[in-house]
């Protein structure tokens, strides 16, 4: 019984810590989803402007996948209130790269998916 109620405060603890940093992700996806949206209507650049598509649609995929559609009105209304005409390039930055990173580590998965699965050359 009190390997029982150990394990429950446990899951209880991680629980709780695990909640505002998840909060806060979803709140940075967020602000990455609302800064892109601006890029893609002001870049003139069209490889800048196709990152910004791209990473756009990323942190959106991630935000629907996690969140309903009231929450994301409200994280909406939040996290547009921390982007200014100052910090939206920077923020921007990091969000290109975090997409980039994401979008590498997938490729490198896949690669060693293919080598661990070669396709049989056709005779």
């Amino acid at each position: 019984m009190r390997n029982y109620l150990i394990s429950i405060l446990a899951s209880g603890v991680s629980l709780t810590v695990a909640g505002p940093a998840t909060a806060q992700n979803v709140g940075l996806d967020v602000r990455c989803m609302l800064v892109s949206n601006v890029f893609v209507r002001v870049e003139t650049d069209l490889k800048r402007k196709t990152l910004a598509q791209a990473t756009g649609l990323y942190f959106s995929g991630r935000v629907t996948a996690r969140l309903s559609a009231a929450q994301i009105k409200d994280q909406i209304i939040v996290q547009a209130k921390s982007i200014t005409k100052d910090n939206g390039g920077p923020i921007m930055t990091e969000c290109a790269k975090r997409f980039q990173e994401d979008q590498r580590m997938m490729q490198a998965v896949a690669q060693q998916i293919q080598k661990a699965n070669p396709v049989p050359a056709s005779k």
